[in-house]
């Protein structure tokens, strides 16, 4: 995948890591390597994305809308 900067490669590959680190673990436990990802939707409609609420730690007030 041809990406423009060294940054964007490595998030990349961090992200595959990962994720692929994960599916391993399951695997190995005889575990559904999926199951983490997705949550059974209150419709029974199959599932949706997990909600990041839950994964918020600190939340920052940003002046002038400046980083």
């Amino acid at each position: 995948m041809e990406l423009q900067t060294d940054l964007g490669k490595w998030n990349l590959d961090e992200a595959c890591l990962m994720a692929g680190r994960r599916i391993e673990n399951a695997l190995n436990k005889n575990e559904d390597p999926f199951a983490s990802l997705t949550l059974p939707s209150p419709e029974g409609r199959g599932g949706a994305y997990r909600s990041a609420a839950g994964r918020v730690k600190k939340k920052v007030k940003v002046k002038n809308g400046i980083w």
